[in-house]
C-alpha cells in the first residue's frame, strides 16, 4: 500500500514540476460534469462467503486547471467530488439480501493530454484523495450491518477526449477507484477491514474559461 501512495504523490510532483510557466503557453481553468457505471468487485464479508453487487452508478463534478503545450502535451490539475452506489445482488452464505453501498470521495488528479493532429486526444489520469464508504445490509429485513469509514483512496484512468469547439470538451473514459479497506462492524459488534474496488466507464464534459 505505501508503494502505490508514494508512486503516486511522486507523479503528481513531477506533473507539478514540469507545468512551470517558463516551459507552457497560457493555461485555462475549467468545470466538468461526468457520470456513468461502475462494476463494483465482490466484496469480503465478515459474516463468512463474499457479498456480490448489482452494476451501480458514478457520477461527479471537478474543477480544474489546464497547462497547455508542455513538452508537446496538456497537464491537467484538479478537484474531483464523485458519488458511487451499488446495490446488494447475492451474499453466498444466505439467501434475501438487500441493501447497498455508497461511497463519496474527494480527490486531487493529475492529468497528462497527449496533444496531435487531431481532433481525438488520448488522456491518462491519476489521483489521490479520500472517500467516505458506507456499508447497510440487510437479510430478510434483519439488519445485518449499517456502518461507514472514511479512509485513503486513489484512482487510475485513461480515456479519449474529443473537441467540440474551442472551449468545450467530451471526454470518454475507464477509471478504476480503490477505497483502501474501510473498516466495518456488523450487527455482532466484529470490526473488521474489506475490499473497496469498483472499476468505472464514464462519459464527461468539461468546459473551459
Amino acid at each position: 500500500m505505501q508503494g502505490r501512495f508514494l508512486s503516486c504523490l511522486m507523479v503528481l510532483c513531477l506533473f507539478l514540476l514540469a507545468g512551470s510557466p517558463a516551459h507552457a503557453e497560457k493555461g485555462s481553468f475549467y468545470v466538468g460534469v461526468h457520470g456513468g457505471f461502475n462494476y463494483m468487485e465482490d466484496m469480503d464479508e465478515n459474516l463468512n462467503g463474499e457479498v456480490e453487487m448489482e452494476i451501480g452508478s458514478v457520477y461527479g463534478v471537478a474543477l480544474g486547471y489546464t497547462l497547455k503545450n508542455v513538452e508537446g502535451a496538456n497537464l491537467r490539475l484538479e478537484l474531483e467530488g464523485v458519488f458511487r452506489k451499488n446495490d446488494d445482488k447475492e451474499w453466498s452464505e444466505s439467501s434475501g439480501l438487500e441493501g447497498d453501498v455508497t461511497s463519496t470521495a474527494v480527490m486531487v488528479n493529475a492529468g497528462v493530454e497527449f496533444v496531435n493532429k487531431t481532433r481525438y486526444t488520448p488522456v491518462l489520469l491519476i489521483g489521490i484523495g479520500g472517500a467516505h464508504v458506507e456499508f447497510d445490509h440487510k437479510v430478510n429485513g434483519f439488519s445485518v450491518e449499517n456502518d461507514s469509514d472514511t479512509v485513503f483512496a486513489y484512482q487510475v484512468g485513461a480515456g479519449c477526449a474529443v473537441n467540440l469547439t474551442e472551449k468545450l470538451v467530451v471526454e470518454l473514459g475507464y477509471r478504476f477507484f480503490e477505497a483502501y479497506e474501510p473498516e466495518r462492524t456488523d450487527f455482532a459488534d466484529v470490526t473488521n477491514v474489506t475490499n473497496y474496488q469498483t472499476h468505472n466507464l464514464m462519459l464527461g464534459m468539461r468546459y473551459s474559461f
